[in-house]
């Protein structure tokens, strides 16, 4: 710039102007230095900046650790990206904590950020799987009162122990009928009758026209009511070649049958 006057020119003097280029990465119309979160990804600059990760770049859906969990999910959880989790055994528990020693324990269990799971005492079995149910085998119990603890282990350390408590009762005789209404303990407890109860003989639970007694009697389903004693013509699955009615042996093997599938598409 110059001036001029009577006395004549000033010198000439100039100025640097710089010329910021605004810089907007997510487009979100905040400029970078005054947006938290340049890039848009839901994860501020100053988490992505301490965690190694780029405020530039939507990298959201990386997982550098490995541990399953995306960087999102790390910011939501208050994890760390770039460090996996320790394991985490979130549920375990028994689908019924009282059995019989002959029945079976049903163990559901599931777990985060985990390689294998097992019976904390059972170094023999080591890998359980991450999540499930299993099930014992009857007479693995003996009859009292058991703790038995799981442990769930990963890469980033295992996790701490849960435990279970499962009453195992004696199993009643195979003949046993102890309230005298003339079906035995075991036929009751299988069917989710009370042995103490003669009352529950003349019930009819599957409002299928039949009483619990007369089922027991016929070796039908007392549970079910498309099961009942004139439901399960013996030709059509062969129990009885001399024709009529099934015998109470084999009706009772089918409808046994049945009720394990029943059983197993409850448990799973």
């Amino acid at each position: 710039m110059r001036c001029t006057g009577c006395g004549g020119s000033s010198n000439t003097r100039g100025v640097s102007l710089a010329v910021l280029k605004w810089i907007d990465t997510d487009g979100d119309g905040a400029h970078n230095d005054h947006d938290s979160d340049d890039d848009g990804d839901g994860m501020p600059d100053t988490w992505e900046n301490a965690n190694g990760l780029d405020p530039l770049a939507d990298d959201t859906a990386g997982d550098p650790d490995k541990d399953g969990d995306n960087n999102l999910t790390g910011y939501d959880n208050g994890t760390d990206p770039q460090k996996h989790e320790v394991a985490r055994l979130t549920d375990f528990r028994l689908a019924a904590d009282t059995i019989h020693t002959n029945g079976t324990a049903v163990f559901h269990w599931n777990s985060r950020y985990a390689t294998t799971c097992r019976f904390a005492d059972d170094e023999a079995e080591k890998d359980l799987g991450t999540a499930g149910p299993l099930s014992s085998e009857p007479g693995d119990f003996k009859a009292g009162t058991w703790q038995i603890a799981m442990i769930c282990e990963g890469p980033g350390g295992a996790s701490p122990q849960r435990t279970v408590t499962l009453t195992v009762l004696e199993a009643p005789a195979a003949n046993a009928d102890t309230d005298g209404d003339g079906m035995p303990d075991l036929w009751e407890l299988g069917v989710g009758l009370d042995p103490a109860d003669p009352s529950d003989a003349r019930l009819d639970d599957d409002n299928d026209g039949h009483s619990n007694l007369t089922e027991y009697n016929a070796g039908t389903d007392p549970n079910w009511g498309d099961s009942h004693p004139g439901s399960i013509p013996a030709a059509s699955f062969g129990f009885n070649e001399l024709g009529g009615q099934p015998s109470r042996q084999h009706s009772r093997g089918f409808v046994r049958f049945q009720r394990q599938l029943h059983s197993r598409k409850r448990v799973d």
